[in-house]
């Protein structure tokens, strides 16, 4: 009788185990985190909440989190899709702090696009995935001296660095 007592207990799995945060509990945990200087604390909940719910608002909170912290080319992404809603009642009331905020952003990177053959090479810049040849857009990275690398079967890898400034287009 024991042992089947034991194996009920364990098929019911724990029962202290805490429900999943909501989008909203986790932006109000960030911004807590915010509030006292714990920025890096933030970004980890402001990222659940974005993969919880992607939308302006979630986007932007992210995007002033990872500017706070020097994540320029991530923060510039998501403040500019917070930016790109124009009916979100949230991003309308912090529009100007969200275009002040990636106007600073944006006095620190730059953008880089790599054009060349073949078609369908995969194209690494600052060791994130950036797409393939063509590139249908200019990646966004933090300026300073930034590695390129292109590869497609049956051509050899080529990687150069190159040295971009705030704001430059290469």
């Amino acid at each position: 009788m024991a042992g089947f007592v034991i194996l009920v207990a364990c098929l019911a799995g724990p029962v202290s185990a805490a429900p999943q945060d909501s989008a909203e509990e986790l932006i109000k945990k960030g911004n807590q985190l915010r509030r006292v200087g714990k920025d890096l604390e933030a970004l980890v909940e402001f990222q659940k909440a974005y993969e919880l719910a992607r939308g302006p608002r979630t986007a932007g909170q992210l995007g002033l989190c990872e500017q706070a912290v020097g994540r320029w080319s991530e923060a510039d992404q998501h403040l500019s899709e917070a930016l790109a809603a124009t009916n979100d009642p949230w991003v309308a009331k912090n529009r100007p702090v969200l275009e002040e905020s990636l106007f600073t952003v944006r006095s620190r990177t730059c953008r880089i696009e790599v054009v060349g053959s073949p078609e369908g090479a995969e194209v690494l810049i600052a060791g994130g995935p950036a797409g393939q040849l063509p590139m249908r857009r200019p990646a966004v990275v933090n300026a300073g001296t930034v590695d390129i690398e292109v590869s497609a079967p049956g051509y050899a890898r080529q990687i150069r660095s190159i040295v971009v400034g705030a704001g430059d287009y290469q």
